[in-house]
């Protein structure tokens, strides 16, 4: 038994001499926006927390739209990345605070329609808005979009045709944005 114990002392202390060897780590606080935006991925689109300093993933983080939040993190910058990846993590120590933004709040969402950054062959699947009635759209399987009457043609620019445009919304409740505006 003890000898067992020994070897899992020596594994673990080998692990943690090795994980401080690979990387460095910084410690600060991070803004986060109450809305996800649109960025490109190796070979695909995804939202994205919003952030001051830029921090775009941060692990153990559970975002929610229409919070602003204030965050500890650290940042541990790998020695040895792997070559598809980042050579930054960020991992959360703990939420400073989380505020719930006023109904008046309004923000910009790139529109897209496909979610592959290569569009030439799609499956319906790898639309970035999926239906779900006439008037609402899961967007990235994240969040409900409700777009109005009045927007619905300048919608369809974006939908239909595969234009590249900016929208307007605002919240309507916690899982779920309207858009107010297509430019």
């Amino acid at each position: 038994m003890k000898r067992e114990c020994l070897k899992i002392f020596v594994v673990l202390i080998a692990v943690v001499f090795c994980v401080n060897g690979f990387a460095q780590s910084t410690t600060f606080r991070v803004k986060i926006q109450p809305c996800l935006a649109v960025t490109n991925q190796a070979f695909f689109r995804t939202l994205s927390i919003v952030s001051e300093p830029y921090s775009e993933f941060v692990q153990g983080f559970k975002f929610e739209w229409g919070y602003e939040y204030e965050l500890e993190i650290r940042m541990m910058q790998l020695k040895n990345p792997p070559m598809d990846a980042s050579n930054v993590n960020y991992e959360l120590i703990r939420v400073i605070s989380k505020t719930k933004v006023p109904a008046d709040y309004t923000f910009t969402l790139q529109l897209v329609k496909f979610i592959q950054l290569d569009n030439k062959a799609y499956e319906p699947d790898e639309l970035a808005f999926q239906p779900i009635n006439d008037s609402t759209y899961s967007y990235f399987e994240g969040i409900r979009v409700v777009v109005p009457d009045t927007l619905k043609a300048a919608f369809d620019q974006t939908y239909t045709n595969g234009l590249r445009q900016k929208g307007e919304f605002n919240f309507a409740n916690d899982s779920t944005i309207r858009l107010i505006r297509v430019f």
